[in-house]
């Protein structure tokens, strides 16, 4: 069986096998989760606004929050191509945007890394708080997202988290 691909110049064919195999890498996660379905979506503003979320292939990070300058509402931008966490990291890192939104946070200054420790920190603990009390989100699966960022290195923790500081996530979870 041959499946046919088109392209601008020229067709080509991919073997069954080929899909299965690819398929398959999705699953044991050779492909980036975000690209296998991921939900990166449900976020609403303080005023239960939804919040649209955008695929950006040139966004230097997972996700972003901004100010939509074509609505003027949120928007939270994505890269569905600059990650290589689990998922649960993935739906972590959009969520700390959500929480930049919900907290009110100076939006162009954490883009720009010049947010605070501290909105750093509510940022975490509003994700990691949404996960656990609205999809039941395990301490295995927080120790996972832990150990994600513990294996950032400075430039990238930089470029996903701004200003470096704990990962112990669950400390969030026991006020």
């Amino acid at each position: 069986m041959e499946v046919s691909i088109y392209r601008r110049r020229g067709q080509f064919k991919v073997s069954a096998l080929c899909v299965v195999v690819t398929l398959g890498l999705i699953v044991v996660g050779g492909i980036s989760p975000l690209r296998a379905g991921v939900d990166l979506s449900g976020c609403e503003d303080s005023s239960s606004q939804e919040v649209e979320t955008v695929f950006d292939e040139l966004l230097q990070t997972v996700a972003e929050a901004r100010v939509s300058t074509r609505t003027g509402g949120y928007e939270i931008r994505v890269n569905p191509f600059d990650s290589y966490f689990g998922w649960e990291t993935l739906r972590w890192l959009y969520l700390r945007q959500c929480a930049h939104i919900n907290l009110d946070h100076d939006l162009i200054a954490i883009r720009a890394n010049q947010g605070s420790l501290r909105q750093a920190h509510d940022a975490d603990c509003w994700a990691i708080s949404w996960l656990t009390e609205r999809e039941g989100l395990s301490i295995r699966e927080i120790r996972t997202i832990e150990r994600d960022l513990e294996r950032l290195d400075s430039r990238d923790w930089e470029r996903f988290l701004g200003p470096r500081r704990s990962t112990d996530l669950s400390r969030c979870l026991k006020k």
